[in-house]
């Protein structure tokens, strides 16, 4: 059987039509429905990790020594060990080896799985036609763009501080394990904030605890949460709780009013440690009272200003809450480019040495592309299209003098004090200036 179930996957790879992708996925379901179910779970399940990367196999392989029915059941109990944390570090590591000398001609596919990666081009929206309400997506309240007239819609609104930190969740997320985790507002893992997960372990058993990080700087906070090894400056990190939703009401988005997360939120911090506190609010009425906050914590370097109605119930999506950040657009002299390589299917960017090995087709093109500010030399990654990748790369390579006279016209929300940009985004390539 799992000869036909990798093949037929490979099908799915092999077209970039998400009607045929789905239409392969059915034909796979009617003689693999269980194993279809458990690798997608296994892939897309967002509250649960391995721990480890694996990387490809180099190894002896043993042909045929395990039937199929093996090879599943180990793999099976494999993913539980690494699951649960019973096995780390060198024991993980070898315990994947061991595993994967026994898979044959299935070695690379496992490799992939256990980097939870299906290596097919299906998102979410592929597996949810598959199987309706399958994967508990991680989701959470998410702001949109304030404008004036949105305080007449709300019943009790009240502004906070926007923080320039990394927005986070702590919590027990897998069911039955009871390791608390700090995950991304897209459900990613970050790193380095045990001191943190140590001050609030009591409460993470029962809520999931709705927050920011952050120390200096975005970049700085960025990079010691993105680093997956100890950061010598883990313990800068600071963390202001903004909501705390009990579990159960987070698992099945059946949610209460903010007001009654901001309360729960503020009876945590009040009896924690000195790096958790409560970020406080202040209740508005007119645009006017939001304009004197946003002007007071702007002045006093914040980011800007997050609305929040206190009656509304926590909102799994972006909506509900508000933000307002000031937003200018610059020309900057181009100092630098980034070159890397695009998947032609999904559009990610990787390194030229860090591509995978999926089986996937990429292309050269820019990662981004550096610019003098003033004050530093601050990198703009985003708002590129996937052909101005591509097209900017060509440029570069045929005249790099010519490319690096140029401007780069960028969108950003005011510059932190050491003169980077916040938020960068590309608008256009000034060849005029």
């Amino acid at each position: 059987m799992l000869q036909q179930f990798f093949a037929d996957l490979d099908r799915v790879g092999e077209t970039r039509s998400v009607t045929d992708k789905v239409a392969i996925l059915e034909e796979i379901k009617v003689y693999a429905d269980d194993l279809l179910k458990e690798v997608i779970y296994e892939v897309f399940n967002p509250y649960h990790t391995y721990g480890i990367t694996v990387k490809p196999y180099k190894g002896r392989v043993v042909p045929d020594a395990y039937d199929d029915s093996r090879i599943l059941s180990e793999w099976c109990e494999l993913t539980g060990h690494l699951k649960r944390r019973e096995l780390t570090g060198n024991d993980a590591k070898a315990a994947v080896q061991d595993f994967l000398a026994l898979c044959g001609s299935y070695t690379d596919w496992f490799v992939s799985l256990l980097n939870r990666n299906m290596r097919v081009g299906v998102r979410g929206g592929v597996v949810d036609r598959i199987y309706p309400g399958y994967i508990n997506w991680f989701l959470c309240n998410l702001c949109s763009e304030y404008t004036e007239g949105d305080l007449e819609k709300m019943g009790a609104p009240a502004a906070a501080v926007k923080l320039d930190g990394v927005r986070c969740f702590i919590g027990c997320f897998e069911p039955g394990i009871s390791m608390v985790r700090t995950l991304s507002r897209n459900g990613q893992p970050l790193y380095n904030t045990d001191h943190i997960i140590a001050a609030l372990s009591h409460w993470a058993q029962d809520y999931v605890i709705d927050c920011e990080v952050f120390t200096e700087t975005f970049e700085k906070t960025a990079s010691i949460t993105r680093t997956q090894t100890v950061h010598p400056n883990a313990r800068e990190l600071t963390c202001r709780v903004i909501a705390a939703i009990p579990l159960g009401e987070w698992h099945t988005k059946q949610a209460s009013p903010m007001r009654n997360y901001r309360s729960y939120a503020l009876k945590i911090a009040d009896s924690t440690g000195v790096c958790i506190q409560y970020i406080p609010h202040e209740e508005v009425r007119t645009h006017e009272d939001v304009q004197q906050l946003m002007d007071l914590y702007f002045e006093n370097g914040y980011e800007g200003v997050v609305l929040y109605d206190l009656d509304l119930p926590y909102q799994f999506a972006r909506k509900g809450w508000k933000k307002w950040k000031p937003v200018e657009t610059h020309d900057f002299r181009i100092k630098g480019v980034w070159l890397g390589m695009m998947c032609t299917d999904t559009g990610e960017i990787f390194a030229a040495d860090e591509v995978p090995n999926d089986g996937r087709e990429y292309v050269h093109c820019v990662r981004a592309i550096s610019v003098d500010t003033g004050e530093m030399i601050a990198s703009v990654g985003s708002g590129f299209s996937r052909e101005q990748r591509i097209q900017f790369r060509d440029d570069f390579m045929s005249d790099p003098d010519r490319f690096l006279s140029y401007q780069l016209e960028v969108k950003y929300q005011g510059k932190t004090p050491d003169g980077s940009l916040r938020f960068p985004r590309f608008l256009r390539l000034r060849t005029d200036k």
